[in-house]
C-alpha cells in the first residue's frame, strides 16, 4: 500500500487476513475500538462484516 493512504470505515463478506511484510498500518476495528498499530511481522484478522478502517504511515507498506 501506498503512503499516507486512509481506507474509511468498510465491510465486506470476505474474512481479512493480513501479514504485514514491511512497514506500519494501523487499523480500526468498528467506530468505538481503539485502533491497532502494526508493524513488521505482525498479523490482523478482520472477520466476514467487520466494520474497519486502514490507515499508513509516510512509508509504503507490504501487506500478505
Amino acid at each position: 500500500l501506498a503512503p499516507n493512504i486512509f481506507y474509511p470505515l468498510h465491510q465486506h463478506e470476505a474474512l481479512e487476513l493480513y501479514y504485514l511484510c514491511s512497514g506500519n498500518l494501523t487499523i480500526s476495528h468498528g467506530s468505538n475500538k481503539d485502533p491497532n498499530n502494526l508493524s513488521s511481522g505482525d498479523f490482523s484478522l478482520t472477520p466476514s462484516n467487520q466494520i474497519h478502517s486502514l490507515k499508513t504511515t509516510d512509508q509504503p507498506c507490504l501487506l500478505s
